[in-house]
């Protein structure tokens, strides 16, 4: 019988085995597809990685603890280019929602940063055309990860510790075991484990129904360039911007792929996971991220060159889950993560550890405790 079996092993699922098996535990790990894959919520080949949260400050003693996690997963993996630190910039009206969440986040934490109007903005970086009534928010730990990159480097080190891993091995039925511990059927055989990690992300709602989770497609976008230079990361840092209220656009500088953009919330609701590569970005969509784009870049004209879908699995107040669900002590969630969460993925791996092994996590999680939607 393995100790864990983790379900799912995109960014959450991938990291957790990796710290299970880093710790001596047997372990198993069970992806439908094979990972890393274009088929859920990691892939698209940058993640936004930032330090003066506007969601809520009691998120960033879990990001600083991720950084000091990443550096560590960079340095058992230097062949591997997995982030860099570009500076951030977070744009939008001085009251808006995403500036003043940043200002609550970089006081209370003491974070360095800077306050910038628009032209100290467009003077520092060429690719910028903003109104004077847009005001930003300099981080300089602000960065970008590579997700697929990220997620190889775990799975390699959960295999290098002994942990099994099967891939093309969709969980098909699960059920308690009567002396303790659980059976879960997969194509591949019969698994026995003492606990279970759900990190399924999109597919969640397919196994745990009573959660109150809505799926959405998202769409990414690259953009070809006339002119690269203002957009190579020595220039141009991540950015976020709140083009009207608490609707957000962001983007990353050209790591090789052109420039890379895509509308935060909202997306379009999905009835099933499973229709996600039918979900392709309509004309209408073209037209209003080209029209975005050209209005905040002007450098960059005509339609995307290339879009991608993934998905989004929002809960209603869109913070995390990491918790037990009731009356399954045994069991732990750990996604999903509503569209802001693979920049925690590497302390969410320790944290699953820590709960499998009841010990004190260590950090405030009661943000992401299932009791609250109780309230909702």
């Amino acid at each position: 019988m393995f100790d864990v079996a983790v379900i799912g092993l995109g960014a959450m699922g991938s990291a957790s085995l990796a710290a299970l098996a880093r710790a001596g535990l047997k372990v198993i790990g069970l992806e439908q597809f094979h990972s890393p894959h274009q088929r859920g919520s990691s892939h698209g080949d940058t993640r936004v990685i930032r330090e003066t949260y506007f969601e809520d400050p009691a998120y960033v003693p879990l990001l600083q603890e991720a950084y000091r996690l990443w550096d560590a997963l960079q340095q058992r993996h230097p062949e591997q280019k997995l982030w860099r630190l570009t500076g951030g910039l977070m744009l939008g009206p001085a009251d808006g929602h995403l500036i003043q969440g940043c200002l609550r986040s970089a006081q209370q934490w003491s974070l360095p940063h800077q306050q910038l109007c628009a032209a100290d903005i467009q003077a520092r970086f060429k690719a910028f055309a903003l109104p004077d009534n847009i005001t930003g928010i300099y981080e300089p730990r602000a960065g970008l990860l590579h997700p697929e990159a990220c997620i190889q480097a775990f799975l390699d080190d959960a295999s290098a510790a002994g942990a099994h891993i099967r891939m093309h091995s969709p969980l098909l039925n699960w059920e308690p075991l009567a002396r303790g511990g659980f059976c879960l059927q997969s194509p591949t055989g019969l698994i026995e484990a003492r606990k279970v990690v759900w990190s399924t992300g999109a597919w969640l709602p397919q196994w745990q129904p009573t959660l109150p989770l809505q799926v959405t497609r998202q769409l990414l976008f690259w953009f070809s360039l006339p002119d690269s230079k203002p957009f190579q990361p020595e220039h141009f840092p991540i950015f976020l911007l709140e083009y009207q209220p608490e609707k957000y656009l962001y983007g990353f500088p050209d790591t090789g792929l052109g420039f890379k953009v895509a509308i935060h919330v909202p997306g379009r609701p999905l009835s099933s996971p499973d229709i996600l590569q039918a979900a392709a970005a309509e004309a209408e969509e073209l037209g209003e991220i080209s029209q975005l784009v050209q209005q905040w870049f002007p450098q960059v004209s005509g339609p995307p060159a290339q879009s991608q879908v993934c998905m989004y699995t929002n809960t209603p107040d869109h913070h995390f889950i990491l918790d037990r669900p009731p009356h399954s002590p045994d069991m732990l969630v750990v996604s999903p993560c509503s569209g802001h969460g693979f920049k925690f993925s590497s302390v969410i791996g320790e944290l699953v550890l820590r709960e499998i092994q009841d010990q004190d996590p260590g950090l405030d999680l009661s943000l992401f405790r299932l009791q609250r939607f109780q309230k909702c």
